[in-house]
Parts: structure tokens; sequence; C-alpha cells
């Protein structure tokens, strides 16, 4: 190869990469994208398969939002001690960016989607952020009938189809429940799930909390 076809080669390839830089790199995000979220529909129908030969829950438990912990069972193990004849207690991450910045957090924040639509646990903690913004549309409880002490801290909502507002999420924040954990100093707003399998259990739990010191 002489030096003018050298040359010729080597403009070709750089006007190559300067012309389709930007859709190889939107190429790259896409790819990427896709492969999570066929990674996260793969490993859900995993999850389900796996769930469906243990034992029902007694309590079923996600945690929505830009959470960061791998480990509940002391969680599971303090609520246990004050519901010794639950036998399985079902807890559940899914971890969701506030801000969605790059294409892993974009392939966070749709699995985060899926995850919501194809679950119903009987509580959701959410952060601050995501209580916001499920809280006008999601089938959560009133804890009015609840009756809880005074020295809890509620979060009221006004929904549009209301006349008035109500208190849907109780704050977790700085519960003992979570002592320990990554997560302990993390905003944690937790509500119930109006038609959850386990609504009973679930407004025990509620009303045990500031009962017992975990």
């Amino acid at each position: 190869m002489d030096k003018h076809t050298s040359d010729t080669f080597r403009k070709r390839i750089e006007n190559f990469s300067y012309h389709y830089k930007y859709h190889t790199i939107a190429a790259i995000c896409l790819l990427f994208l896709v492969s999570s979220l066929g990674y996260t529909l793969i490993e859900g129908q995993i999850a389900k398969s796996n769930e469906a030969n243990k034992a029902p829950a007694d309590l079923d438990i996600m945690l929505f939002g830009n959470y960061q912990e791998e480990d509940f069972s002391s969680i599971e193990q303090r609520v246990q001690k004050s519901f010794p004849n639950w036998e399985r207690i079902h807890i559940r991450l899914v971890y969701v960016p506030n801000q969605v910045n790059a294409t892993e957090d974009m392939a966070n924040f749709q699995q985060g989607q899926i995850a919501i639509k194809e679950n119903k646990p009987d509580i959701y903690i959410f952060d601050l952020d995501y209580f916001k913004r499920f809280v006008e549309d999601g089938p959560f409880l009133s804890l009015e009938q609840l009756a809880l002490p005074s020295s809890v801290t509620l979060l009221f909502h006004q929904k549009e189809s209301d006349t008035k507002e109500h208190p849907y999420g109780l704050d977790l924040s700085d519960h003992p429940l979570f002592s320990g954990l990554a997560i302990a100093s993390a905003s944690k707003i937790a509500v119930i799930r109006e038609d959850g399998d386990n609504r009973s259990h679930a407004e025990a739990l509620f009303k045990e909390l500031y009962k017992e010191t975990y």
C-alpha cells in the first residue's frame, strides 16, 4: 500500500468516525438499555418462579427508591419478634434513582416502573420523592382508620377526586426498625396497599411499630 492510498484510507476512517460516532454511542446506549430491561424481565420471571415454590408470605414489603441496601434479615427478625406466628416475611428492594443522568440510571428507572406494575406488596416503603410521585394515583389506604398514636408523623395528601386531604404515609425515617442498616438515615415513607393480600397484617404492623422497641 503506497503512501497516497494509506493517507486516503486513514481519512476515510477519520471521516467515518466523525460522522457516525454519535450514532455509535446512541446504539451502544440503546443496546445497554434493552439488555438491562431484558435481564430484568428474565430475572423477574425467575424470582416469581422461586417465590411460587415457597410458602405464602404473611407480609410482603417492597422498598422502592434511591436506596442502597442488600441485607434485610435484621428487619425480618425484628418484625417476627413482634409477630412470632408469622412464618414468613418477604422484603424486596427496587432501586430507582431520583434523577436520571445516565444510561444506567435510565435502565434502573425503567426496571422500577416494571417492578411496581407487576408486583402487589402489602406495604410500600418509598423515599420521599417517590412517595410524592405515587400518592396521587396509588391504591393506598388512608391511615385515619388505624387510630395511630399522636406521636407518629403522618404525610397527608388531597387527591384530585377528593374534597379534603387524608394521611397516606407513615414516616419511618428515624425508626429504630432500620437501625444498623445503610438506609437508616434515608427518608422512608411507609404506605399500605388497600387491596393487598395481607392488609390486616400490614395494619397490625403499623400499629405495633410504635409499641415495640426495636
